[in-house]
Protein backbone atom coordinates (compact mmCIF):
# COMPACT_ATOMS: atom_id res chain seq x y z
CA UNK A 1 0.00 0.00 0.00
CA UNK A 2 2.96 2.26 1.06
CA UNK A 3 3.84 1.90 -2.58
CA UNK A 4 0.88 2.78 -4.58
CA UNK A 5 0.65 5.91 -2.04
CA UNK A 6 4.32 6.99 -3.44
CA UNK A 7 3.63 5.99 -6.96
CA UNK A 8 0.69 8.36 -6.65
CA UNK A 9 2.88 10.96 -5.39
CA UNK A 10 5.33 11.00 -8.01
CA UNK A 11 2.59 10.93 -10.45
CA UNK A 12 1.22 14.25 -9.44
CA UNK A 13 4.96 15.41 -9.46
CA UNK A 14 7.27 14.00 -11.15
CA UNK A 15 9.39 16.67 -12.27
CA UNK A 16 10.07 18.48 -9.03
CA UNK A 17 8.44 22.04 -7.84
CA UNK A 18 6.75 23.63 -10.07
CA UNK A 19 9.32 25.96 -10.38
CA UNK A 20 11.63 23.62 -11.45
CA UNK A 21 9.18 21.96 -14.00
CA UNK A 22 9.26 25.41 -15.39
CA UNK A 23 12.83 25.84 -15.54
CA UNK A 24 13.46 22.57 -17.32
CA UNK A 25 10.76 22.85 -19.66
CA UNK A 26 11.01 26.90 -20.26
CA UNK A 27 14.64 25.89 -20.84
CA UNK A 28 14.32 23.35 -23.47
CA UNK A 29 11.82 24.67 -25.27
CA UNK A 30 13.06 27.72 -25.61
CA UNK A 31 16.62 26.21 -26.98
CA UNK A 32 14.17 24.27 -29.55
CA UNK A 33 12.74 27.75 -30.59
CA UNK A 34 16.16 29.16 -30.98
CA UNK A 35 17.13 26.36 -33.09
CA UNK A 36 14.40 26.36 -35.53
CA UNK A 37 15.00 30.38 -35.66
CA UNK A 38 18.50 29.77 -36.72
CA UNK A 39 17.38 27.16 -39.42
CA UNK A 40 14.95 29.46 -40.36
CA UNK A 41 17.63 32.28 -41.04
CA UNK A 42 19.03 29.05 -43.24
CA UNK A 43 16.47 29.55 -45.78
CA UNK A 44 18.42 33.24 -46.40
CA UNK A 45 20.69 31.45 -48.98
CA UNK A 46 19.92 33.17 -52.40
CA UNK A 47 22.19 30.40 -53.82
CA UNK A 48 20.05 27.74 -52.90
CA UNK A 49 16.36 29.47 -52.04
CA UNK A 50 14.13 31.92 -54.16
CA UNK A 51 11.75 33.91 -52.27
CA UNK A 52 10.27 37.28 -52.20
CA UNK A 53 9.46 39.86 -49.73
CA UNK A 54 6.16 39.07 -49.04
CA UNK A 55 7.00 35.75 -48.06
CA UNK A 56 9.56 36.93 -45.72
CA UNK A 57 6.70 39.14 -44.03
CA UNK A 58 3.95 36.47 -44.24
CA UNK A 59 6.55 34.02 -42.45
CA UNK A 60 7.87 36.97 -39.76
CA UNK A 61 4.32 38.67 -38.98
CA UNK A 62 3.26 34.94 -37.91
CA UNK A 63 5.92 33.98 -36.25
CA UNK A 64 5.45 37.55 -34.67
CA UNK A 65 1.56 37.22 -33.95
CA UNK A 66 1.99 33.86 -31.90
CA UNK A 67 4.86 35.28 -30.18
CA UNK A 68 2.70 37.78 -28.95
CA UNK A 69 0.29 35.14 -27.84
CA UNK A 70 2.41 33.63 -26.22
CA UNK A 71 3.61 36.70 -23.92
CA UNK A 72 0.42 37.96 -23.38
CA UNK A 73 -0.26 34.83 -21.64
CA UNK A 74 2.17 35.49 -18.97
CA UNK A 75 1.17 38.86 -18.56
CA UNK A 76 -1.38 39.04 -15.62
CA UNK A 77 -3.71 41.38 -15.87
CA UNK A 78 -6.41 41.97 -12.79
CA UNK A 79 -8.81 44.64 -11.95
CA UNK A 80 -8.78 46.36 -8.59
CA UNK A 81 -12.03 46.52 -5.90
CA UNK A 82 -12.08 50.03 -6.80
CA UNK A 83 -12.16 48.83 -10.59
CA UNK A 84 -9.22 50.22 -11.49
CA UNK A 85 -6.54 48.31 -14.14
CA UNK A 86 -3.67 46.91 -12.16
CA UNK A 87 -0.85 44.76 -13.15
CA UNK A 88 -0.36 41.68 -10.81
CA UNK A 89 3.12 41.98 -9.68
Amino acid sequence: MKQIVEDFDEMKDPGGTKREKFIKLAEARTDKINDMIRKLGNLSNEYFYEYTDKDINRIFYTIEKELNSAHSKFMKEKETEDGKFKIIE
